[in-house]
């Protein structure tokens, strides 16, 4: 009758909304497929990763963040540097250095680095001039190569301390190929002012007033005590821009190098002291050549209060 008729209309218009929804559902699908959507995963099911790509673990995650906030860390720290340096060439400009007039000054002063003492780095002149030129000429025939870099160093380019300090950190560079010249000029500068400290100790007198053994040791120490500030000293100037070591570490090797010749049974007394400042250079040169270190502070000298030729 008519609730049979009534029963099968209900039916149908419940079905065709049924239809409509899965349609709709469907459409919905194949929308989002289109623009990239994610399919919908189960809860606590595994994120899926490439073929090929392993997935890295929360601890390696966080290593890796952890090294990339030191590597911001320091381009930060050479920004402020930068910002510091531009500030004071504002505060108290300077004259730029021109490298034709370095090499000029190079060029017809071999033995007396005048250069040096126009690009500001003092101390750089000074030991090679007490060297004559950095071990009879060898400092001044490497730093034909290395002018570019003093006067780059003088001038500050913008961005100059963060290119200086990623060249510094990285040993595939021009540079790394004078590492052995480096090395070189810092072992002679060794065994120069080691030397000169021994034979300031020298003396009967010395010898009479603690004795033989006690004198040796002293002149021992005055040697390496010597050495060591020459490196240190060295690590500076020779072919060097903003870098510096650490002297204790190295004084520590050469005091190694130096017990060991020194307690060598099969050396004659008046062996005994050169071996033992030559090993102990060697000692000191390694150590100082594993703790460089960039220093963006030790920039040359900017308007001195006396000029060129006064000082």
């Amino acid at each position: 009758g008519p609730t049979t008729v009534m029963d099968d209309d209900d039916q149908s218009s419940r079905s065709g909304r049924e239809t409509r929804s899965i349609g709709r559902v469907a459409a919905a699908s194949v929308r989002g497929a289109s623009h990239g959507a994610r399919p919908c995963r189960p809860p606590g099911s595994p994120t899926p990763t490439p073929l090929g790509v392993t997935k890295l673990s929360l601890a390696e995650r966080l290593a890796a963040a952890e090294e990339r906030v030191a590597q911001l860390d320091l381009e930060r720290e050479a920004a402020v540097a930068d910002v510091a340096a531009l500030r004071a060439w504002a505060l108290a400009p300077t004259t730029p250095k021109r490298l034709l007039t370095a090499y000029a000054l190079w060029l017809l002063c071999p033995f007396w680095p005048a250069y040096a003492l126009y690009l500001g780095r003092d101390l750089h002149c000074w030991l090679y001039t007490v060297t004559l030129g950095g071990g009879l000429g060898l400092g001044w025939l490497v730093d034909g190569v290395c002018l570019p870099w003093y006067v780059a160093d003088y001038n500050e380019p913008l961005g100059y301390l963060a290119a200086a300090r990623r060249r510094s950190a990285s040993w595939l560079t021009p540079r790394t190929l004078l590492l052995p010249a480096r090395l070189l000029i810092m072992y002679i500068l060794c065994l120069f002012f080691g030397g000169m400290a021994t034979l300031l100790l020298g003396s009967s007198a010395v010898s009479a007033a603690l004795g033989p053994d006690a004198a040796l040791l002293a002149r021992t120490s005055a040697g390496l005590l010597a050495a060591t500030a020459a490196a240190a000293a060295a690590s500076r100037a020779a072919v060097s821009v903003r870098s510096r070591s650490r002297p204790l570490p190295a004084l520590g090797v050469g005091a190694v190098f130096a017990a060991l010749a020194l307690s060598n049974e099969a050396l004659k007394p008046e062996e005994a002291l050169p071996t033992a400042l030559a090993l102990s250079s060697l000692g000191i040169v390694a150590g100082c050549s594993r703790s460089f270190v960039f220093d963006a502070a030790r920039g040359p000298s900017r308007g001195a209060p006396a000029g060129l030729f006064p000082r």
